[in-house]
Parts: structure tokens; C-alpha cells; sequence
């Protein structure tokens, strides 16, 4: 192989190189926060936070409760959250097969709300 297709070689290899390196880096702006990595079976980089009752709504025929933002009925389950029970003033879920009991957060305590649509990029979530 002559001299100059041999440096040819190695600059397009170098090149190759440092594109793929800086592919890497760039963010997907449609990738939910929080999520790393790619594919359907991409995994999350931190914990789950605890989950935050901020509501109970108990009656004779119905027990609903909100828990970060989302309504939940005794038995639904979501993201990895089941709800065992409601109870007057509490709720006992089950995340992961340890049972909690949430209670209600303080007044005036920030709630946390479910996204409900898409955000346009530089514009704050609803």
C-alpha cells in the first residue's frame, strides 16, 4: 500500500472515530428525563423518588387517592406501584415487594404532577 493511501487510511479512521465519540455524547431531545442509554429496554439513571399522597378521597362506595398527580383506585398499579389499600388517612403501596404506608404531605408542600403531554424545548412543563 503506498505512503499517502496509508495516511488517507488513518485520518479517515481518526475521523470515524472522533464522529462516533461525539454521536455519543449528543442528547436525544425527544428522551424523557431521567433515561439513559437506547432502545426500548433503555434503563433509568436514578432511583424512583418516594411516592407523594397528596390527596384521599373516601366515601361509602368509593376510595380514590393521588399520588404524584395520579388518581389511584385499591388495586391499580402503575410504573412499578401497586396500591394494597386506602384508608382514611393513608394509603399502604407496593413498590419493588416492600410495602409502604404514604400519608398526606404537608400543607403547602410541593406536589409532584404527571406529565400529561409533551413539552416544546426552552419552554417550561405544564
Amino acid at each position: 500500500m503506498s505512503r499517502s493511501r496509508l495516511l488517507l487510511a488513518t485520518a479517515l479512521a481518526v475521523g470515524l472515530a472522533s464522529a462516533a465519540s461525539a454521536a455519543a455524547s449528543v442528547r436525544d431531545p425527544m428522551r424523557p428525563p431521567g433515561v439513559a442509554g437506547s432502545g426500548a429496554g433503555a434503563a433509568r439513571t436514578a432511583a424512583p423518588a418516594e411516592p407523594v399522597l397528596s390527596a384521599l378521597f373516601v366515601s361509602a362506595g368509593r376510595r380514590v387517592a393521588v399520588i404524584d398527580g395520579l388518581t389511584y383506585a385499591e388495586g391499580d398499579s402503575r410504573d412499578g406501584l401497586t396500591v394494597e389499600a386506602i384508608l382514611a388517612d393513608r394509603v399502604r403501596v407496593r413498590r419493588g415487594g416492600a410495602l409502604r404506608e404514604l400519608r398526606l404531605a404537608p400543607v403547602g408542600a410541593p406536589v409532584k404532577r404527571a406529565v400529561r403531554s409533551a413539552t416544546v424545548p426552552g419552554e417550561p412543563a405544564r
